[in-house]
C-alpha cells in the first residue's frame, strides 16, 4: 500500500510536445508586424481579385473634360492627364503588380532551385559549371539585369516576367545549393543511397522537402523585390506597355505634377510601398519562425 502511494506521488506529467507546424504558426503570430504584413498582402490580393466590383469608375475611360481634377466626391483621388479615375487605376494596377511578382518568382525560383539542387547533390564538375554560371549572373544587380533584358526584348508582361526571373534566379540557386550540401550529409541520405534509391527519388522525396523552408523565406522576400523592380522598370518606360495599368507608369506620369496634383504620383507609390512592406514583413516573420535558434 505504501509503495503504491509512493509510486502515485512520483508520477510526472509530461506536457505534450507541440507539432512543428503549430510551433511555426505560433512563432509567426507572435510577431505583430509580420501579421500586419500578411493582412496587407491578403487585402491587396482581394483587391486584385474583386477589382471590377471595387473600382468606382472604368480605369481606361478617357474624359478630357475631367482631366487633372483634384480629389473630391466624384473622384476620391482625382483624375490623371486624360481624365481617368486615379483610384480605379490604382485598384486595377494591383492586378498587374501581383501577377508579375508571382509569375516572376515562380519561374525564377523553379529554375534557380533546380540548378542549385542538382549542383549541390552531384557536386564535382557539375557544381563547378553551374555555380560559375550563377556567379556570372550575380556580377550585376537584379535591377541592371532586368533593365538590360527588358531593353533587348522590349516591354510587355512576358518579357518583364522573364527579366525579373533572371534577376532573382542566382540567389535562389546559391541558397538551394548550400541547403542541399547540408542536408545530404545526414544519415538517412546515406542509408537511402545504400538501399539503392535512385537519385531522382533522393532529390524529390528527401532533400528538397528538408531544404525548402529557408527557400520559402527567400521566395516571400523576392516577391516584394519583384514588385519593386517591376515598378522601377515601368517608371523608366521599359516595363509594362500601355494601355496595361502599372503603378510604376502611373508614378512616371504623375511626378511632373507633384506641386499641383500630388495624388497622381504619391498614391500609386504609397500602394507600391504597402505591398513591398507586406511581403518583407511576412518574410521576416517566416525567417524567425523557421529559425532553429528560436526553438
Amino acid at each position: 500500500m505504501v509503495n503504491t502511494e509512493l509510486a502515485d506521488t512520483m508520477i510526472i506529467k509530461v506536457k505534450p510536445r507541440r507539432s512543428e507546424a503549430k510551433r511555426v504558426i505560433t512563432a509567426f503570430l507572435n510577431r505583430k508586424l509580420s501579421v500586419i504584413g500578411l493582412v496587407l498582402i491578403a487585402l491587396f490580393i482581394l483587391t486584385a481579385i474583386f477589382a471590377p466590383w471595387l473600382a468606382p469608375h472604368d480605369p481606361y475611360q478617357i474624359n478630357m473634360g475631367e482631366a487633372m481634377m483634384t480629389p473630391g466626391s466624384q473622384h476620391l483621388l482625382g483624375t490623371d492627364t486624360l481624365g481617368r479615375d486615379t483610384l480605379s487605376r490604382i485598384i486595377y494596377g494591383s492586378r498587374t503588380s501581383l501577377m508579375i511578382g508571382v509569375l516572376s518568382v515562380i519561374l525564377g525560383a523553379f529554375v534557380g532551385m533546380s540548378l542549385g539542387l542538382v549542383a549541390g547533390y552531384f557536386g564535382g564538375w557539375v557544381n563547378l559549371v553551374i555555380m560559375r554560371f550563377i556567379d556570372a549572373l550575380m556580377c550585376m544587380p537584379p535591377l541592371l539585369n532586368a533593365l538590360i533584358i527588358s531593353v533587348v526584348l522590349g516591354g510587355g508582361i512576358l518579357n518583364v516576367v522573364l527579366a525579373l526571373a533572371v534577376g532573382i534566379m542566382p540567389g535562389q540557386a546559391r541558397l538551394m545549393c548550400a541547403q542541399t550540401l547540408t542536408v545530404k550529409q545526414n544519415d538517412y541520405i546515406t542509408y537511402g543511397r545504400a538501399m539503392g534509391a535512385v537519385d531522382l527519388r533522393m532529390l524529390l522525396r528527401h532533400i528538397l522537402p528538408n531544404a525548402f523552408p529557408p527557400l520559402l523565406v527567400a521566395i516571400t522576400i523576392d516577391l516584394g523585390m519583384c514588385v519593386l523592380l517591376e515598378g522601377a522598370l515601368s517608371f523608366l518606360g521599359v516595363g509594362i506597355a500601355p494601355p496595361t495599368i502599372a503603378w510604376g507608369s502611373m508614378i512616371n506620369n504623375g511626378y511632373p505634377y507633384l506641386l499641383t496634383n500630388w495624388e497622381m504620383a504619391i498614391m500609386p507609390g504609397f500602394a507600391l510601398m504597402l505591398v513591398i512592406f507586406g511581403f518583407n514583413m511576412t518574410g521576416d516573420g517566416l525567417r524567425d519562425a523557421f529559425d532553429p535558434r528560436l526553438r
